[in-house]
């Protein structure tokens, strides 16, 4: 009703674990936004920028989705990204807090094997 949704957590916690997903920090996407950035895909984010599976237990999480906007980038313009950095400072998300977004936060093609079956088990928990 409010937008809002309860999940459980330990499917995540656990697919975190495993590398099917990341959470990507939500002071990274302010600072792609900032920067005039797009998002990345999850092969091209850099460790630093997503959650440990230790600090997923502690951080608020933020699950996003939306319909892309072209087959080969969901967000090719920045529309979705900045709405987001918008949401998510009207939330007072702060820079650790986690947020899942599919394009940064599973594997995109090309992936290799891993990556594929990394992939499939990820869209099983989300």
């Amino acid at each position: 009703e409010n937008g809002h949704a309860r999940w459980q957590m330990k499917p995540l916690y656990d697919a975190t674990q495993s590398d099917a997903i990341a959470w990507v920090r939500a002071g990274y996407l302010k600072e792609l936004r900032n920067q005039g950035q797009l998002l990345q895909r999850r092969q091209d984010v850099h460790p630093q920028y997503c959650l440990t599976a230790e600090e997923v237990r502690k951080q608020a999480l933020f699950i996003v989705t939306y319909r892309w906007l072209s087959p080969r980038h969901p967000d090719p313009d920045g529309f979705y990204l900045a709405r987001l950095v918008d949401v998510l400072t009207n939330e007072k998300a702060d820079d650790d807090d986690g947020v899942f977004v599919d394009f940064s936060s599973l594997y995109q093609e090309p992936r290799d094997e891993d990556q594929k079956r990394l992939f499939k088990e990820g869209l099983r928990v989300i």
